[in-house]
C-alpha cells in the first residue's frame, strides 16, 4: 500500500480528479497486479474494462515491443502498413465500411457525433443537427460527449454545453419517438450502460430503435467503448443483440491497455467526413494500430469468446448465489464479463476499499452498485477465487 507521504505528494503535484487509492502497482501478470510491497491483487477492474488481455500477455507484448523498435509514431497523412492492417482486420469482422482511428473513447464519440451532424446537414437540411441521448448514459468528458451524457453531476459544472441535445429514457422507445423531429440527426445509446450501472437494453427496445431510426432516416450510433470488444462474449455488443447500428464507437478493450479509440460506419455517413474536416494527431499511429490488430486476432482465437461466456456465467451464478445468502447484495445483472450488483451495506466506494485490502480490485457504478469487469482471459478458477474474496469481505461488513 502507498504511504500517506506519497499520497500527499501526489495530491500536491497532480490534478486529482480520481481520488487516488492508497496503493502503487509495480507490475502485473495475467489477471493479477502486484504493489510495491509485493502484495498480490486479483483484478476485476481491468483498468475500467480496458485490459482485455490482462497483463504481460506474451503475444501482445511481443508485437508491441517489435513495433516500438521499428516505427512507433508515423504521420497522420500517411496510410502506413499498420493502420491499413488494423482497418482491414476490424472491418472484416464487422458490418461497417470505413473506420477512423483516434486515441480515446471520448474522441471516438466526438468523431461519430461530428460525422452524423455533417451527414444530416448536407443531406437533410442545414438545421438538422439535433442529437437524442438517454438518461443515465455516459459517453466521455469532452464538451461534445458531455452534451450527450444523461447524468447531471457530470454536465452541470460545465454548462452551457452543445445546443440541440435532448434527453430520452433508456428502454422507452416512445420517449425517443416523441423527441424526434425534422431536426434530428442522430440517436446515441450504449447497448449496455457502463457508468450508469451495467443496465442492458431490452431486445424489444433496441430492435424498435433500429426500426424507428431507419424509418425516420436518423443515424443510430452505438457507444460500445465499454461493452464492446469481446466483453459480452461477442466481438461487438451489437452482435449480442443482432441489431446493426449506423455507426459504432470503440476504445478501452480495443487496445487492451494501449490508448486507442475508433469509430466505424457505413459510407453513407462517413463519406461526409473529408480531408480537413476532422483529424487526430496520434490517431492511427503504428504502435496503437499494432495493438488493435493483435487484440482482434486474440479475440478470434478458438475458444476465447467461449471462455468469456463460460467464465462470465460462473461469475454471475456465483454473484446470484451470494445475493441469495445475504441481503447486502441484490439485483445481479450483466452479460459475459460485464457484471454488476446493487450493494446495500452503505456507500459502495467504501466497500470497494475493503475489497482492495483483501486483495480484490473491483469498481463502482450507477447509484450504489458494485461493478466487475475483469480481463477477458479470466479463468473459471480465478472467477471462483474472486467470489471467495467477495464472500469473505461481505461476511465482515
Amino acid at each position: 500500500m502507498a504511504d500517506t507521504d506519497f499520497l500527499d505528494r501526489a495530491n500536491d503535484i497532480l490534478i486529482n480528479v480520481y481520488g487516488f487509492w492508497p496503493v502503487q502497482f509495480a507490475k502485473g501478470k495475467g489477471v493479477y497486479l502486484y504493489d510495491t510491497d509485493k502484495n498480490k491483487y486479483l483484478d476485476f477492474g481491468a483498468g475500467i474494462a480496458v485490459n482485455a488481455l490482462g497483463y504481460a500477455h506474451p503475444r501482445y507484448t511481443k508485437a508491441l515491443k517489435k513495433q516500438i523498435d521499428t516505427l512507433h509514431m508515423g504521420l497522420c497523412y500517411v496510410a502506413d502498413e499498420q493502420r491499413m492492417e488494423a482497418a482491414e482486420t476490424i472491418l472484416a469482422v464487422s458490418e461497417f465500411e470505413q473506420v477512423f482511428f483516434c486515441s480515446t473513447g471520448a474522441e471516438a464519440v466526438e468523431g461519430a457525433l461530428k460525422t452524423a451532424r455533417k451527414w444530416a446537414k448536407e443531406t437533410k437540411g442545414a438545421d438538422c443537427t439535433d442529437i437524442i441521448y438517454v438518461k443515465n448514459s455516459f459517453h466521455g468528458r469532452t464538451m461534445g460527449a458531455l452534451s450527450v451524457i444523461g447524468q447531471a453531476h457530470y454536465r452541470e459544472p460545465f454548462e452551457p454545453l452543445m445546443p440541440g441535445t435532448h434527453e430520452a429514457t433508456f428502454n422507452d422507445l416512445a420517449s425517443i419517438e416523441r423527441l424526434m423531429s425534422d431536426k434530428t440527426a442522430a440517436v446515441i445509446i450504449e447497448p449496455v450502460m457502463g457508468e450508469g450501472g451495467i443496465i442492458s437494453a431490452t431486445q424489444e427496445f433496441i430492435e424498435g430503435l433500429r426500426a424507428l431510426c431507419t424509418e425516420r432516416d436518423v443515424c443510430l450510433i452505438f457507444d460500445e467503448v465499454q461493452c464492446g470488444m469481446g466483453r459480452l462474449g461477442t466481438i461487438f455488443a451489437y452482435e449480442h443483440f443482432g441489431v446493426v447500428p449506423d455507426m459504432i464507437c470503440l476504445a478501452k478493450g480495443l487496445g487492451a491497455g494501449f490508448p486507442v479509440g475508433a469509430f466505424m460506419g457505413m459510407k453513407k455517413y462517413t463519406s461526409h467526413i473529408t480531408a480537413g474536416t476532422h483529424g487526430s494527431t496520434y490517431g492511427g499511429n503504428p504502435l496503437a494500430c499494432t495493438a488493435v490488430t493483435t487484440v482482434i486476432k486474440e479475440l478470434l482465437r478458438p475458444g476465447f469468446l467461449e471462455n468469456v461466456e463460460e467464465t462470465g456465467k460462473i461469475l454471475k451464478d456465483g454473484l446470484e448465489q451470494i445475493a441469495r445468502e445475504t441481503n447486502l447484495v441484490s439485483e445481479v445483472r450483466g452479460e459475459g464479463l460485464m457484471l454488476a450488483a446493487n450493494y446495500n451495506g452503505g456507500p459502495v466506494k467504501d466497500f470497494v476499499k475493503k475489497l482492495l485490502k483483501n486483495g480484490l480490485i473491483a469498481l463502482s457504478c450507477g447509484e450504489n452498485s458494485l461493478r466487475l469487469v475483469p480481463p477477458l482471459i479470466l479463468t473459471p478458477k480465478e472467477a471462483k477465487e474472486g467470489l471467495a474474496i467477495l464472500r469473505e469481505t461481505l461476511a465482515a461488513v
